[in-house]
């Protein structure tokens, strides 16, 4: 992840100079406007966070941090997630910006069924399973199977399988396909007030944005 960047010289200094090529039908207006010091990514799973030279990412449902991102020279003002999830923007002194890929490099295939699993897991392992899941077309159908729609609303704070919930939600999100957006409109079919249905239909809403 910490290798897949762009810079970007604001106004007042250099035009914009790409280290590496674009990435395919990529979009230039996914960003939010910036300037908070940390942002949710889609789902509300990760925060990336400006923590002086460095762009940490925090899992949201444990607190802890498991990675960061290092390229800044000067002290990070910024810490952005594009609407899509897709990649971060972060701005520093120095009039820098760079463009972030969230996706980490792609790893060796695995069954669905641990993905699944994994989705529990530690927060580096749960985030890579997003990733996994979202380029494994079986997983539509095995995650369907494992999380059927909710059938009465969530009452209490949420509890780890809810966050799993989330976390394949945003992966069936993040997939894009006909058989993921299917998916998620099963779920967002769910019971009124369900942290499912909530989430399922807020990913259909940005799908259906981005292809605006």
């Amino acid at each position: 992840m910490r290798d897949r960047v762009r810079v970007i010289r604001l106004r007042g200094s250099t035009p914009p100079s790409e280290i590496l090529p674009r990435k395919p039908g990529a979009r230039e207006d996914v960003f939010r406007s910036f300037g908070g010091r940390f942002s949710f990514g889609p789902n509300g799973v990760w925060r990336a966070m400006a923590d002086g030279k460095d762009v940490q990412f925090w899992d949201v449902a444990t607190g802890a941090r498991f990675d960061r991102l290092l390229g800044h020279r000067g002290t990070v003002l910024s810490a952005e997630f594009a609407h899509d999830g897709h990649t971060i923007l972060s701005v520093s002194t120095g009039r820098t910006a760079l463009v972030w890929e969230v996706k980490p490099p792609q790893s060796a295939a695995r069954p669905a069924e641990q993905l699944w699993a994994d989705l529990a897991g530690k927060p580096d392992a749960a985030f890579r399973a997003v990733w996994d899941a979202a380029t494994q077309p079986d997983c539509a159908k095995v995650f369907r199977s494992k999380l059927p729609p909710a059938s009465g609303p969530n009452e209490g704070p949420l509890t780890g399988d809810h966050w799993r919930q989330k976390r394949a939600v945003l992966a069936m999100e993040l997939a894009g396909t006909s058989e993921a957006i299917a998916v998620l409109r099963e779920w967002a079919g769910s019971a009124t007030g369900a942290v499912l249905t909530d989430d399922a239909t807020s990913s259909l809403g940005r799908i259906g944005s981005a292809g605006k």
